[in-house]
């Protein structure tokens, strides 16, 4: 059933770029598909204590249909995505979006440039993880005023609204805006800012309560315990098994909106020819804390997972370094290492889901990752395909005990066009 979703949205996707090229009439316009494919060894694919590990196989297509004129630009585009579970099958998922997005200039100098965007998608996992499933639409408006060698300004304004299949108690709508000035120095040096503010209001009523029961299974397959779920390659000896609950807990405030300011400092210098380092501090601040979350959880997979580490139930300080290095072969180096300190307005629990009286969650997190991308140049290609390797040392040091982990991923990926 799910690949039969897949195959029809992507058809009529498909149907909708196409149409729109007949229609639109402007001189440089573009019908074009973007493949990539990226392998994923994570050892620790649920980002907690367990350290349970998995390979995923994220394939990615996107059509489109672009055009361009002297002042004004316009695509339009659909996106589908897949992520594969090698050992917990049952995680698979699979995303799909449609989006629409522009730009003009607003001035005959092009000092003045508007932006604007829409996008909409759904999620679909299967029975064990629907709870995942979700459907979001989003927009933003942004102005840029360019003032040329010496810097820009940017201004902008953004929305997002989110329900939950199974989970109304997290649907959501956020609106942020920001402000961004840059400027550019004479000794090769960038300065950027950025201040934004966003508003997160919650549409269903707040419920302190166990919302969801799932059961699965511990299988002894000769190394140790594993998690049975989704795993069809266990062997005839594999057949002590134990039967549990796991509960995924809602942890809540009785608020319903929440505020969050974000400050942003980056300096970007470049030091030689085809080297370059940049420095960067975030501090993240809820007045409320009051963001939505469920506990002991499997994480779900995506940059941003609202429903398990929500940016609005923490207060956070970041830092970050970046070192990009152009080298021979047409390979492209990136280097780098970010540190948080996150500061949550809940207690930490024990390894039993038992509050720590007096306590607060904190995280202390420290990353090490590299990527490396390589344009390999074909004849009847353009763009060039390019292939990604990357790689990651992450450390979460937690006072709560679900959350005290390490995670190493390494990737491979191939990206691809015409």
């Amino acid at each position: 059933m799910a690949g039969r979703k897949f195959m029809s949205a992507s058809f009529f996707a498909l149907a909708a770029v196409l149409t729109a090229g007949s229609l639109f009439s402007q001189v440089n316009r573009k019908i074009g598909v973007r493949f990539s494919f990226w392998t994923v060894f994570d050892d620790n694919a649920f980002r907690n204590y367990q350290m349970l590990s998995d390979v995923v196989y994220q394939p990615d297509a996107v059509l489109y249909y672009s055009r361009q004129t002297d002042r004004s630009g316009f695509q339009m585009d659909y996106e589908g995505s897949l992520a594969l579970f090698q050992n917990y099958m049952n995680r698979r998922f699979q995303h799909h979006f449609l989006g629409l997005n522009g730009d003009r200039q607003l001035d005959d100098s092009g000092s003045v440039a508007f932006y604007w965007g829409l996008r909409g998608g759904r999620r679909w996992n299967e029975p064990d993880y629907a709870y995942y499933n979700y459907t979001t639409a989003s927009g933003y408006m942004n102005v840029r005023f360019d003032k040329g060698q010496t810097g820009s300004v940017g201004l902008g304004f953004s929305g997002q609204t989110q329900k939950f299949k199974d989970l109304a108690q997290f649907n959501f709508y956020e609106i942020r805006t920001y402000l961004q000035p840059t400027l550019y120095l004479p000794t090769r040096t960038t300065l950027i800012g950025q201040f934004q503010l966003g508003h997160k209001k919650f549409t269903e009523p707040v419920v302190n309560q166990e919302v969801i029961q799932r059961t699965i299974t511990l299988v002894w397959n000769g190394r140790g315990w594993i998690r049975g779920t989704g795993n069809p390659n266990r062997s005839k000896q594999d057949s002590i098994r134990f039967y549990t609950i796991e509960r995924l807990v809602t942890v809540t405030s009785p608020g319903k909106s929440v505020l969050q300011f974000t400050a942003l400092g980056r300096v970007a210098q470049s030091v030689f020819s085809g080297t370059g380092i940049a420095f960067q501090g975030v501090i993240r601040r809820n007045p409320k804390q009051d963001g939505r979350f469920l506990s002991f959880q499997d994480s779900g997979y995506e940059q941003e997972d609202v429903l398990f580490d929500d940016p609005y139930s923490y207060a956070s300080d970041e830092l970050s370094f970046e070192w990009t290095q152009l080298l021979p072969w047409n390979l492209n180096l990136k280097a780098g290492w970010d540190w948080k300190h996150k500061r949550y307005g809940y207690p930490a629990y024990d390894a039993e889901g038992n509050p720590l009286a007096g306590t607060s969650r904190k995280d202390r997190r420290e990353n090490l990752w590299l990527t490396l991308k390589k344009a390999i140049r074909l004849k009847g290609f353009s763009p060039q395909p390019v292939l990604y390797f990357s790689y990651s040392c992450l450390n979460n040091h937690s006072n709560d005990a679900y959350y005290d982990y390490t995670n190493r991923v390494s990737s491979v990926g191939l990206n691809f066009g015409f």
